[in-house]
């Protein structure tokens, strides 16, 4: 009898050995995923979100402090949990693509992907920008132009054509930098003549691109995403096919800037660096891209480009009309 007592206290002490050992490697485990991946100053809500193609099962960054709101909880997707439709996560250089996919990713709680492979977004929290792109673990993939497409959806991100020509020669003189600023002087020269030319058609031409060749599409005009940033994430929600929780939007929304936006300065508007030939010409683009913009019954059109094609209309000038680019084979 004192020997099966012993033996029940061995028994016993290995059972408590063995849960102590699976709670070491479990803390070291979840402690070596923290240092990885360290949740940033801006965090993600933890609210148990789903997806209609994938489980969602495995959390990404578990830890965090203070209120839910930083709590992370964007989940790396494997192809054990199954894999996402690929989709395109296209607009112009200074659109706002890289803030369009913070939002997403504390929106649907899944990380995004880029053909770009940027090093320094990594270290700014897109933790999914090296590696495979069109591999179905990412919930959208980010691309400028529309020859890089290969995805059976696409989101279009749109910004009005002169905010976009300056936050992206911003870009360009800084070289590179998401949310740089060129100097004022910069703004004069035959550099930034031919670059407004060239990336308002460039502009217009990715728009009829997109309308004329995506077969799932859904459009997000920039200036929507700052006046009524709560609908355009719902209707972004439902394109995507993921279940999200009204505390999750209103999560995003208590931190809808993150670091990817140009802080504002007192610098001029951005209509005030282009010459009168010069605004005519984008005020021509923006007219015909209005005009398809009706044509295809795009709803939520913001007015200020409403506003730009009746104006254009009373001069009566003819609208150009840009090559498409050609769909990918």
């Amino acid at each position: 009898m004192i020997v099966k007592g012993l033996g029940c206290v061995r028994i016993s002490k290995k059972i408590v050995l063995l849960l102590l050992a699976s709670l070491y490697v479990l803390a070291s485990f979840y402690s070596r995923v923290e240092q990885l991946f360290p949740a940033d100053a801006n965090g993600e809500p933890r609210d148990g979100s789903s997806h209609g193609v994938v489980k969602l099962t495995r959390p990404w960054l578990v830890y965090a402090n203070r209120s839910d709101c930083r709590k992370a909880s964007r989940r790396r997707i494997t192809e054990t949990d199954g894999l996402l439709p690929t989709t395109s996560l296209l607009s112009v250089h200074g659109s706002g693509n890289t803030w369009l996919r913070w939002l997403i990713e504390r929106l649907t709680g899944i990380c995004t992907g880029s053909v770009y492979q940027e090093r320094q977004l990594i270290d700014q929290g897109f933790k999914c920008e090296i590696g495979p792109v069109y591999n179905g673990l990412t919930i959208v993939q980010k691309s400028h132009y529309f020859y890089h497409h290969n995805a059976t959806k696409t989101v279009l991100l749109i910004r009005y054509p002169l905010d976009t020509i300056v936050s992206d020669f911003h870009r360009t003189k800084t070289r590179g930098n998401h949310t740089g600023l060129a100097n004022v002087t910069d703004f004069d020269g035959l550099e930034w003549d031919n670059f407004v030319i060239i990336r308002a058609v460039e502009w217009l031409n990715q728009i009829l691109t997109a309308l004329s060749h995506a077969t799932d599409l859904h459009v997000v005009f920039y200036e929507n995403l700052l006046t009524h940033l709560r609908r355009e994430l719902k209707q972004i929600a439902d394109f995507l096919q993921v279940f999200v929780t009204d505390e999750r939007v209103n999560c995003v929304l208590k931190n809808q800037e993150g670091k990817f936006k140009r802080k504002s300065s007192s610098r001029p508007l951005p209509e005030t660096y282009f010459s009168s030939v010069q605004l005519e010409v984008v005020n021509l683009l923006v007219a015909r891209a209005a005009a398809e913009f009706s044509r295809r019954n795009i709803l939520n059109i913001p007015a200020r480009y409403r506003h730009t094609a009746a104006e254009t209309a009373k001069l009566h000038l003819e609208v150009p009309t840009p090559a498409i680019q050609p769909h990918p084979k």
